[in-house]
């Protein structure tokens, strides 16, 4: 697995089709200069509405797992009650954090492989397992709907780092997998010379 890194601002793209389009998304999404022209009004509303963005984010990834009870009692679970419950919920937050909060240079992998973990051991697809970071779009969308103001612009930088987040929890989730079943092979061939001996 890959050490604690930050997500880097990569070099010019001059790829074409889907491949050059996920290279201008990081390009254009990463750059901090466009990220300080978001409006601190829209930033002010997300933090205000956290708790219910998060619950409902938390709640789209729980069903995802094929777990919707996964999160419903905060108040008796905990760390040691519902360990993958805990791990969800705080590394959801730490993503939220990166997402509104791009001067404070959150760490954005550590979080994630946290989760990867969680969702590679239930052999989950990666759709299923991921789809809920894409969900996010929507709850924003949602969310700022009765709001005064356009926030076109704006929103359409948060989207874009929504993007950058999935395709690097995509990465991370293939590496856990190869790691699980490089584990479960060592496994069966441990116990196959067992049996053989």
């Amino acid at each position: 697995m890959r050490g604690a890194k930050k997500l880097k601002i990569p070099p010019p793209c001059f790829l074409q089709g889907e491949i050059g389009r996920c290279c201008c998304i990081w390009q254009r999404v990463c750059n901090y200069d466009g990220v300080r022209m978001m409006s601190l009004t829209i930033l002010e509303i997300l933090d205000k509405k956290e708790q219910q963005i998060l619950s409902r984010w938390q709640a789209a990834a729980a069903d995802r797992d094929e777990n919707p009870g996964l999160l419903k009692d905060k108040k008796s679970s905990g760390q040691f009650a519902d360990p993958a419950g805990y791990l969800l919920r705080k590394n959801t937050r730490r993503l939220w954090l990166w997402l509104i909060e791009p001067e404070k240079d959150h760490d954005i992998i550590q979080p994630l492989e946290e989760i990867c973990k969680i969702k590679a051991v239930r052999q989950l697809k990666p759709t299923q397992a991921l789809g809920f970071i894409l969900s996010l779009k929507l709850i924003l969308q949602e969310e700022l709907l009765n709001e005064k103001g356009s926030y076109k612009a704006e929103l359409e930088v948060l989207e874009g780092r929504i993007d950058a987040m999935a395709l690097e929890a995509f990465d991370i989730y293939a590496e856990c997998q190869a790691r699980i079943y490089e584990l479960r092979f060592k496994e069966i061939k441990r116990m196959y010379g067992r049996e053989r001996g």
